[in-house]
């Protein structure tokens, strides 16, 4: 047992008990951090026009400061590339973070050294509480290495200041709290280096050549990156010489790892399969705008990062209100609205999420604003999750990945796009596409009037792709600029340029 995994064991209760105090009495903390964010910010641009100088609570801030979206926020980032200082923080800025585009054009939202402060403690606080639930089995990945799959953390200048995305920026620039780095350096092992191979396949065999034969029990990153990863480990072992069937036979004392970016539930019985056993894994709910929650036990729910940012939470039913930390109702659904140290203030995420708790205040993610919409159905990701999963559960099938797109030609309807895994197809696709149409009624009860009652939503459509169409996807987006590890092929969509990126992949059509 490793100095970190002793020190970690044993003092694990109280480390944790000291990381999470702030959210022992979040409304008391979040009266803290606005009260300094606002005080700190008086003398800015943004802030002289919002009268910060006279705010004396939160219900004048909201009276002075509307809810805003980037667009507004678009002019000062432009005096700020100027070369403008304390045009919206006085914090010292240090690098601009590209948004990945997932739900729009890509954005650059300031970073500055108090996100790296908030983001490296919300991991380190988020691993202690896991490790705090059983010390000596929990901190076993301690004792060996870490693999935490990034993307590339510098993509241009802007000015004076580079441009990175966040998994690539926060794993590698030295700012913030960094102690419990230093710590476990020697056991991080961060494959940025790699990049300087273009050639995507020789890449993964040089990442195998690097890792295979070591002992890595944590492999971390945006779900779907971790998965195709561990699948690239397995086929590039037999071109070293290593027979292997499952993740665990290179790596038989993996047994977690950390999450964020996309929700892992979709992944989780195909990295069983894939590894040869479960895993445990906590995950985050984070963006390039900042950390706004983490998983800090077992069960799912993310805890409110209230030492991080100024929440404020407007009513999906009753988009006119703007309520606080202790305000929010179980089981309601909200936007989430950030004001934080980067400079954004009242800011609209565009995510919803739904608290499961308020008191400890716990909330699971629900959707991205602009849910698809067709006739007033109002699909989210959580519906299709619902018709996938219980789907292929009857059907014992186990999916690589899918898309599933919004139609309008040649009339309302749904393209669900799925790759099965290697000899994980369902016997007949036709019933398969009939139980997912049912599932998706029972998931939405809208969509099952307007499909079964009244017949304006047609029979959803189902793709059968070849093994290995993600992949050539992520492959032609990188050959466009864009990092793998940043690619975030969306779920739900209704682009019809997101189905044509599929069309090459196409093996069977399936129509009801």
């Amino acid at each position: 047992m490793g100095l970190p995994r002793v020190l970690a064991s044993r003092l694990s209760n109280f480390i944790n008990r000291y990381l999470t105090k702030p959210f022992s009495d979040p409304l008391k903390t979040q009266e803290g951090f606005f009260k300094e964010l606002i005080a700190r910010n008086q003398r800015t641009l943004f802030g002289k026009r919002h009268q910060f100088s006279q705010i004396q609570s939160i219900r004048q801030f909201q009276k002075s400061c509307p809810i805003s979206t980037y667009e507004e926020f678009k002019p000062y980032i432009k005096l700020i590339l100027e070369g403008n200082r304390q045009v919206l923080t006085t914090a010292k800025q240090i690098y601009w973070g590209q948004t990945s585009g997932t739900s729009g054009t890509p954005k650059i939202i300031p970073i500055v050294n108090q996100t790296f402060n908030s983001t490296n403690m919300s991991m380190l606080c988020s691993l202690m509480a896991y490790i705090a639930e059983d010390p000596r089995n929990n901190s076993r990945f301690l004792d060996g290495k870490s693999c935490f799959l990034a993307a590339y953390p510098l993509l241009r200048y802007e000015g004076k200041l580079p441009v990175g995305y966040g998994t690539g920026i926060f794993s590698s620039y030295r700012g913030g709290t960094q102690i419990w780095k230093y710590l476990l350096r020697s056991q991080l092992y961060i494959p940025i280096h790699l990049y300087r191979i273009k050639d995507v396949e020789k890449r993964n065999f040089q990442l195998a050549k690097e890792i295979i034969g070591k002992d890595f029990r944590q492999f971390s990153g945006v779900p779907s990156i971790v998965t195709n990863t561990l699948e690239k480990l397995l086929e590039n072992a037999s071109k070293l010489g290593i027979q292997a069937q499952k993740v665990a036979d290179l790596f038989p004392e993996y047994h977690f790892s950390y999450f964020g970016g996309l929700s892992p539930k979709f992944y989780e019985k195909k990295l069983t399969a894939l590894i040869g056993h479960k895993i445990d894994y906590r995950e985050q709910l984070s963006a390039t705008e900042g950390i706004l929650g983490i998983q800090l036990q077992q069960e799912p729910g993310f805890t409110p990062m209230v030492n991080a940012n100024f929440f404020e939470f407007i009513p999906v039913k009753s988009p006119a209100d703007r309520c606080i930390i202790n305000e929010i109702k179980k089981n309601e659904e909200y936007f989430i609205c950030i004001s934080s140290h980067n400079g954004l203030y009242a800011y609209n995420m565009g995510d919803i999420v739904k608290f499961i708790s308020e008191d400890p205040p716990l909330f699971v993610f629900s959707s991205r604003e602009g849910v698809v919409n067709l006739v007033d159905e109002k699909i989210s990701q959580q519906d299709i999750l619902y018709a996938i999963e219980h789907t292929n559960q009857i059907f014992k099938t186990i999916l690589t990945d899918f898309v599933v797109v919004a139609l309008r030609t040649p009339h309302n309807h749904y393209l669900f796009m799925l790759e099965f895994a290697s000899k994980s197809e369902p016997v007949a696709y036709s019933e398969y596409l009939k139980a997912l149409d049912t599932y998706m009624q029972e998931a939405n009860e809208v969509y099952r009037y307007f499909r079964r009652d009244i017949g304006i939503l047609k029979p959803p459509k189902l793709w059968i792709l070849n093994l290995g169409t993600f992949e050539k996807v992520v492959n032609a987006r990188a050959g466009r600029g864009i990092p793998r590890e940043q690619t975030k092929i969306p779920h739900l969509s209704d682009q019809d340029a997101l189905k044509r990126e599929f069309e090459s992949g196409v093996k069977l059509q399936i129509e009801m």
